[in-house]
């Protein structure tokens, strides 16, 4: 079956889901202008009021889905929040520190022990919450270039962030959904949308799912009093 690339206008409330019960559902949150990004607390605090949490990453295969996502949705430089973090009062630790690594935990109280770290992090000081990199204009260092390698940053650092949903959505959709997550109110922005391949699909779809809420009251991460409706429209893109 032959795809095509569709360019969609940006809506808020949009997810990426993968086929099948139990699996899990995404929603990258870019922002173009850095002024709207958000820092670690309120990324958290967004992805929860959505019904999600802060992007946990399992496996080296759903890190190569996140990574397939961030490249077709092509933005700008920008790093990406992660629910990734050390515990509250780490923050004193000393730089270099060996047992680092060791103490950081995902949010979403995930157990996998997977970790994406750039080459020379975490850095185990002041910085204990997790980005992922996303710098595709920055000139390569020892580590190649600054790509969806994790790196631990200031806290209230303002960057992009992904939530993800752990709900899964029916077999009859069987198919994968790019989204993108932001706010009419922002720039006018398109979406270069695309299926990812699976297995499991045997028929080509994209379902643009859009939450019920007023289209005059979007979701708007750095609005921490909106609250949003649960229900949803999906629509069919072929």
């Amino acid at each position: 079956m032959h795809f095509e690339f569709t360019h969609v206008p940006v809506f808020a409330g949009q997810r990426l889901c993968k086929a099948g019960n139990g699996r899990p559902c995404y929603k990258l949150a870019y922002f173009s202008e850095l002024r709207r990004r958000l820092n670690f607390g309120e990324a958290d605090l967004a992805c929860r009021r959505d019904g999600g949490q802060l992007l946990s990453v399992e496996s080296a295969s759903e890190q190569k889905i996140i990574e397939q996502l961030i490249t077709d949705l092509r933005p700008t430089d920008g790093d990406f929040w992660i629910g990734l973090r050390r515990n509250h009062g780490d923050e004193d630790s000393s730089g270099g520190s060996g047992d680092g690594p060791s103490q950081y935990h995902w949010l979403d109280g995930t157990k996998s022990t997977f970790r994406n770290w750039h080459w020379d992090e975490p850095s185990c000081g002041y910085e204990v919450c997790v980005v992922m990199y996303h710098q595709p204009s920055a000139p390569p260092g020892l580590g190649g270039l600054y790509m969806f390698q994790w790196n631990d940053d200031n806290c209230e650092t303002k960057h992009n962030f992904i939530c993800k949903y752990t709900a899964g959505i029916p077999h009859l959709f069987k198919c994968f959904v790019l989204f993108l997550c932001a706010s009419p109110f922002f720039q006018h922005v398109f979406i270069l949308f695309t299926i990812i391949l699976n297995t499991t699909v045997v028929t080509g779809c994209i379902f643009v799912m859009t939450d019920t809420f007023p289209s005059s009251v979007p979701w708007n991460p750095s609005n921490h009093n909106v609250k949003r409706s649960t229900g949803e429209i999906t629509h069919s893109i072929y």
